[in-house]
């Protein structure tokens, strides 16, 4: 529930809304080059701890999602994602109002972090 920005993972976040029912997107997009992945059969493996939370006005919880990406790539799919980047999101519905928002990725193989917080309102 930290509030500082980290940087270790080379991470970006964007908070979006779409139409729908009432909620915020947290959309991830990571820079393939500098992350390591395990060789695996003739694949890469990576595994990535991504949190999105929500808190109210006080800095008190209000809810949250957690995600576990495990990536076993061919290299031509990894190449791909090593020119464009890997873009993922996690969508939570909440009732219209203001928000803390809090976002967390970790790279489970080295224990980097990329981390950013900042303020929103649901409509």
């Amino acid at each position: 529930m930290a509030s500082d920005t980290v940087t270790d993972l080379p991470a970006s976040f964007t908070w979006e809304q779409w139409a729908g029912p009432p909620g915020i997107t947290m959309i991830l997009h990571l820079d393939f080059n500098a992350l390591h992945f395990k060789p695996n059969g003739g694949r890469r493996a990576q595994k990535l701890v991504i949190v999105a939370v929500l808190t109210d006005t006080h800095g008190s919880f209000v809810t949250g999602k957690r995600t576990v990406l495990e990536l076993n790539l061919k290299d031509a799919t990894f190449e791909r994602f090593a020119k464009t980047g890997f873009t993922t999101a996690l969508t939570i519905e909440v009732p219209p109002g203001s928000y803390g928002v809090r976002a967390v990725a970790e790279d489970a193989m080295e224990g980097k972090l990329a981390a950013a917080s900042g303020a929103l309102q649901v409509k």
